[in-house]
This record gives C-alpha cells, structure tokens and sequence, in this order.
C-alpha cells in the first residue's frame, strides 16, 4: 500500500507541475481483473488444486486479458487505465 501512496502523490506532483517531469517520471498503472468470477468463489476454492479448476482460472484469466487488450491497448505506454487512488487507496 505504501508503495501505492508514494505513486499517486509522486504522479499529483508531475500532473501538478510542481516536480521537473525530467526529474521524475510518471508510472503508468495497468490493471486487469475479474472481480465478477473472483466473488463467486467461495473462501475454500483458495485450497483447491483440481486440474478442472485450475484450468478454468486460467481460462477465465485469458479471455479477461483478451478483453481487457481490445479496450485498453491504446493506453500502454500513454496513460494509465485506472485510477490507483479510487481502486486501491
């Protein structure tokens, strides 16, 4: 977390004109999630090494990057597809 803060205060700096952007540089933060399919697990699935299962994860982690590229590859490398302080702090 405090790792978080020390970007998002920094990034406030840059975006602000308060720090030299040759000084420091702007992190862009990327994040790609499902919290649909990871609330639908139960606490126990954290324990559940079947094959079926785990394939499945990783399926579903797949077609969540796929869809996660086709609307956000534009921002790698411009800007940052979320907001850390609203998703994390």
């Amino acid at each position: 977390m405090r790792e978080l803060r020390t970007i998002a205060f920094v990034t406030d700096l840059i975006q602000q004109d308060k720090v030299d952007r040759n000084e420091m540089k702007e992190m862009l933060i990327h994040s790609i999630k499902s919290d649909e399919a990871m609330c639908a697990l139960s606490v126990s699935s954290k324990y559940n090494a079947d094959w079926g299962f785990l394939c499945g994860l990783r399926d579903n982690g797949r077609h969540e990057a796929e869809m996660w590229l086709s609307e956000n590859y534009r921002n790698i490398g411009n800007r940052s597809s979320i907001d850390i302080r609203k998703e994390f702090l």
